[in-house]
């Protein structure tokens, strides 16, 4: 199978093969493409999606994040959610942090709408949601105030380096990890993707990741790091620091953990 490559941008992804047969089931990437990608996302599916199929994830995600931050509920009253969409990271954080609060922020509209909704079906409180671009982060926000978290939203910010400056003003002085992003490497294993995405009922995994435009491999976003002039961070594999995560378990060793102290 030929490999698929994305570019960093809606204009420059480039897929080198346009179908894929697999299982007796055909792949047309490029048809994915324009009826995914273009319209852009369909906030409903993405949330039943998060809060069903994928909510055991994010409550591993929650606790990885928690525990590479070496969260204090004492000292660390403020965290913030980068790209919440439907909320559902931000909500199982909630559960975890006691009376701290955390904001999860999203430049859409209706995905904060359904944000907030999912927080009062699961009547969590200390919990709020912000629409707010992630590169505008520092012009609501305290600077050195929050701990920052997030996932799978890096890869979809068109000015990385830029925005993780303007995280950075926000992020608070602590002597560890004061802010923490996971995302996809782009030089994960596609065949396992496919492999992977037959057992899912609705829509494949790989139908949810050919609608990402472009992902970031380490070395890639170390140099975005060395541009931002942001010198104290790590880049890590993104398996779960305790347990492992049911079937996702491979997956998971195609994302990448990046923590940076201030």
């Amino acid at each position: 199978m030929k490999q698929i490559q994305f570019g960093n941008s809606l204009e420059d992804s480039v897929f080198i093969n346009f179908g894929i047969k697999l299982n007796g089931r055909t792949y047309d990437l490029m048809e994915k493409f324009k009826k995914n990608v273009m319209r852009g996302y369909d906030a409903t599916y993405y949330a039943n999606l998060a809060a069903n199929e994928k909510r055991e994830y994010y409550r591993m995600v929650a606790g990885d994040a928690l525990k590479r931050l070496d969260f204090d509920p004492k000292y660390d009253k403020l965290l913030l959610d980068i790209g919440a969409g439907p909320g559902v990271l931000t909500v199982e954080v909630a559960k975890l942090i006691g009376e701290s609060e955390i904001i999860g922020i999203d430049a859409s509209d209706d995905m904060v709408d359904i944000a907030k909704q999912y927080a009062a079906k699961e009547n969590v409180r200390n919990v709020n949601f912000v629409k707010c671009p992630a590169e505008e982060a520092a012009k609501i926000f305290k600077q050195n105030s929050c701990i920052i978290i997030s996932r799978n939203t890096f890869h979809r910010i068109k000015d990385g380096r830029e925005t993780l400056k303007q995280l950075y003003i926000v992020t608070a002085e602590r002597n560890k990890p004061s802010l923490y992003i996971r995302d996809m490497n782009r030089n994960m294993s596609w065949q396992l993707i496919l492999e992977e995405s037959v057992s899912w009922s609705e829509k494949s995994k790989f139908d949810r990741l050919v609608e990402n435009p472009a992902f970031y491999a380490p070395e890639e976003l170390n140099k975005i790091m060395e541009n931002s002039g942001i010198d104290n961070y790590k880049i890590l594999d993104g398996r779960f620091t305790e347990n492992a995560y049911g079937t996702d378990t491979n997956l998971l060793e195609n994302e990448w953990v990046l923590l940076v102290n201030k």
